[in-house]
């Protein structure tokens, strides 16, 4: 992957789920992704997270755009 491509996805991340105090903002509703082409694994866990359905098994901590698998298992044969 190219620098400039992760500089551009961290910027889109940070732009969509942090607040100007650098907390995260009010999730969405889960997104529909188009299936066009392969879904990314950030996409993937992008719209895992934004379903509060899923904090049995993936959560946010708190701290910036951090995230952790609680049950990676769940993660890996989770259908969006």
């Amino acid at each position: 992957m190219i620098a400039g491509d992760l500089e551009l996805k961290r910027d889109y991340l940070a732009d969509r789920y942090l607040t100007d105090a650098n907390s995260l903002r009010e999730l969405p509703a889960l997104t529909t992704y188009q299936r066009r082409g392969s879904l990314q694994l950030w996409q993937f866990l992008i719209a895992l997270l934004e379903n509060p359905a899923n904090t049995s098994f993936i959560a946010w901590t708190g701290r910036g755009l951090e995230f952790k698998l609680i049950e990676p298992e769940e993660v890996s044969s989770a259908n969006l």
